[in-house]
């Protein structure tokens, strides 16, 4: 079926799962592109133009979230927003303690309803995510960094020293953003929405936050605004869609 032997082995796993026509439909176009882009991947690594391994680590990010979409990555299939009242051990979704610890802080507080429970959640999941991204990024630069170390050509090193220099500046706005959110869930968790933020969705805040650090003029903020406030309304929708069919 697959000319790849993990994805043939993960469509025959996934014809055993009583996944619905639908739902098989769905994960055999997912992993056929997966395919495409491994192939293709394959044919840049023999020319080398994957040195850094940028596209690997987005390849393999992206195998994971077909494998988690579709329960073939052996973990108990958890909804993240409609199980989050649960007060059984399915917080490992978590996957770090100290989120875990302040979700929990925050569930026993009693100072949520449970739409700010839902919302806050979607921050702590916003999060975590955040973490993810980080991670991969820095093994990406590790990788870079360990092929550094092999270049002679002082024009293949000033072009390799300026592409890290770009990583470890991301990387560090990124530890920045991480560290402010956890702060920011770990004030939350003990003290309940004191204040309102200028939107719910944590991904547009972060983006509001962006734009008002940014050198933008008033009127150019309130064009922002508005545009994120259209944003906001399309990740509801999705959000609404999805809990549909459910």
């Amino acid at each position: 079926e697959f000319r790849i032997r993990k994805l043939d082995q993960m469509w025959e796993k996934a014809q055993r799962l009583h996944l619905s026509p639908v739902q098989l439909a769905e994960l055999h176009s997912d992993l056929k592109i997966q395919e495409k882009d491994e192939l293709n991947w394959k044919k840049l690594k023999a020319d080398g133009l994957d040195d850094d391994g940028e596209k690997e680590a987005k390849l393999r990010r992206s195998l994971n979230v077909i494998m988690a979409k579709y329960g073939l990555d052996g973990k108990k299939k958890q909804a993240e927003e409609s199980n989050f009242v649960k007060d059984d051990k399915d917080n490992y979704i978590l996957t770090d303690p100290r989120l875990e610890k302040l979700w929990n802080k925050a569930k026993t507080l009693g100072k949520f309803s449970e739409e700010e429970l839902r919302k806050l959640w979607r921050e702590f999941i916003h999060h975590k995510e955040k973490v993810e991204e980080y991670n991969i990024l820095l093994d990406t630069v590790s990788r870079t960094e360990e092929i550094h170390k092999n270049v002679i050509s002082p024009e293949e090193y000033e072009v390799k020293e300026e592409v890290l220099h770009g990583k470890h500046t991301d990387l560090k706005e990124r530890l920045r953003s991480i560290n402010q959110g956890y702060d920011r869930l770990r004030k939350l968790s003990h003290e309940g929405y004191v204040t309102e933020r200028e939107f719910n969705e944590p991904r547009v805040n972060d983006l509001w936050d962006m734009a008002k650090e940014a050198n933008f003029s008033d009127s150019e903020l309130e064009s922002i605004k508005e545009e994120l406030k259209h944003f906001e309304t399309k990740i509801k929708h999705q959000h609404y869609q999805k809990q549909l069919e459910i």
